[in-house]
């Protein structure tokens, strides 16, 4: 009994901390590869890219910490005829809460030409930000139940349609976590009723 109370309260301190280096600012080529390391309580690893078209190499591609999450930067641009496509992954871990939010900035278009983040996440839930001729989705929640692990794709899209263009420089990525702080306070509730089964069992017979 008292082990079981001692391997709970591990766990649940435990599962509050990420595991690594804190995450620090870099370019994708840096994050390829690279040990996991963490962003508050979560903690992210598996990072891949794939570029296409005109799209920026690894190396010109920014990485930067933002919230529990991350911002990418890079010069996405297509002319007329051309296509700049990246494909951004990786994996979170932790106490992750029930969305991610994700937006795109520094784009434009003209003509025929369109640009579009796709978000997708391996619970099967997706959400698509876009802007062209028929409207604008800057921003948005990609929602899912709470899980421990998730492996996130980001389709980059770029087209500079037939006679247009298009650019795209910055996306951004973050999650929704479970407060670690409530996790400790239970954990700390744990602590006492520990010790009081353990003085009850001395006085047993």
């Amino acid at each position: 009994m008292k082990r079981a109370l001692l391997l709970s309260t591990f766990f649940c301190v435990t599962s509050s901390v990420g595991w690594g280096s804190t995450c620090s600012p870099g370019t994708m080529a840096s994050y390829l590869g690279a040990a996991p390391c963490s962003i508050g309580s979560l903690t992210f690893s598996n990072f891949s890219y794939t570029p296409a078209g005109t799209a920026p190499g690894a190396a010109a591609v920014k990485v930067t910490p933002d919230g529990l999450g991350f911002q990418f930067t890079g010069a996405f641009d297509a002319g007329p005829g051309e296509t700049a496509d990246g494909l951004i992954g990786f994996t979170v871990s932790g106490a992750i809460s029930d969305h991610l939010f994700a937006s795109m900035g520094g784009y434009g278009y003209s003509g025929d030409a369109t640009v579009s983040v796709k978000e997708s996440v391996s619970s099967g839930a997706a959400l698509s930000l876009f802007s062209n001729s028929g409207g604008t989705v800057e921003e948005g929640a990609l929602r899912f139940p709470r899980l421990r692990s998730l492996t996130v794709t980001e389709a980059i899209a770029v087209n500079g349609g037939l006679t247009g263009g298009a650019s795209l420089s910055q996306s951004v990525d973050q999650f929704a976590a479970t407060e670690p702080g409530s996790i400790l306070l239970f954990a700390s509730g744990l602590l006492p009723l520990a010790g009081y089964i353990r003085r009850r069992q001395r006085k047993a017979p």
